[in-house]
């Protein structure tokens, strides 16, 4: 086992041969939707989050959700869902709520899926 930072193991990804399975998280809002979250991304031409395979036809579905109007993306998602199921790219492992705490003295927090730092005041 490797204990090393990200911009380490960023690199070390695109070498195949230095790692054979390797453990992340991702926050809720970008893994929420199928177009921002790396793990349905099953592109072939090397664009995909590494290690994840290449499959043409969830692709094809992905496209076809990005490309459906407000009444057909429903059904569209579906068959995403469907396919996504299928191939089964990934497996959550867990999740879990990222606790917070601050002063009395602290105001402006914004309510948010992520923590953001503006807005806040200090009195």
């Amino acid at each position: 086992m490797v204990w090393t930072d990200w911009g380490t193991v960023g690199q070390l990804l695109r070498k195949r041969d230095s790692w054979n399975l390797f453990l992340t998280g991702a926050p809720g809002p970008i893994t929420f939707d199928p177009l921002t979250n790396v793990g349905t991304d099953m592109s072939c031409e090397g664009r995909n989050f590494v290690g994840w395979p290449c499959d043409p036809e969830v692709e094809k579905l992905r496209a076809a959700f990005l490309d459906a109007d407000a009444a057909a993306r429903p059904a569209a998602l579906d068959k995403l869902h469907r396919a996504l199921v299928e191939s089964a790219p990934y497996a959550v492992l867990g999740q879990y709520d990222a606790l917070t705490a601050h002063r009395s003295n602290i105001t402006g927090l914004l309510d948010s899926p992520a923590i953001v730092y503006w807005n806040v005041d200090k009195q």
